[in-house]
């Protein structure tokens, strides 16, 4: 009595009722992935005033974005970070087989302005994390 053979003997409805069990599963767990986060406050805020942090190629990078403002983030591969103008700060860590500690940068976001997370391993030493300007290339946090 494999799997096949027991749905063999299912009613039509019980077959539909556990495909469609199945798509909402999917869905659900699919929903994380390439999602953007969009900080607390900016709902108070005009679109125009809001600024992104991008992240690029989280799937691939082994760098991850684990907390936003000091809070965990939620689940998902994440590579836009909408937040709201002011201080705001970032725990990042690198996941295996690299694995760091988690390191948090500091940076105030400008309205409408563009970010960009950067990092590079430093052979024989350590990762080290940055913030820069997407606009004009300088480096952002402190």
């Amino acid at each position: 009595m494999g799997g096949n053979n027991a749905a063999r003997g299912a009613p039509e409805s019980m077959k539909l009722a556990t495909g469609k069990s199945m798509i909402l599963i999917c869905a659900t767990l699919l929903s994380g992935c390439a999602a953007t986060y969009i900080s607390k406050d900016a709902g108070k805020f005009a679109p125009d005033q809001l600024a992104t942090l991008e992240h690029q190629d989280p799937a691939h990078s082994g760098v991850v974005i684990e907390h936003i403002d000091g809070e965990w983030r939620g689940v998902g591969i994440i590579s836009t970070y909408t937040l709201s103008p002011g201080q705001h700060s970032i725990g990042v860590r690198t996941m295996p087989p690299y694995r760091s500690e988690r390191y948090t940068r500091y940076f105030v976001v400008k309205p409408g302005r563009h970010y960009a997370l950067k990092y590079e391993y430093a052979y024989g030493e350590r990762w080290r994390y940055w913030i820069v300007d997407a606009q004009t290339g300088e480096q952002a946090d402190f």
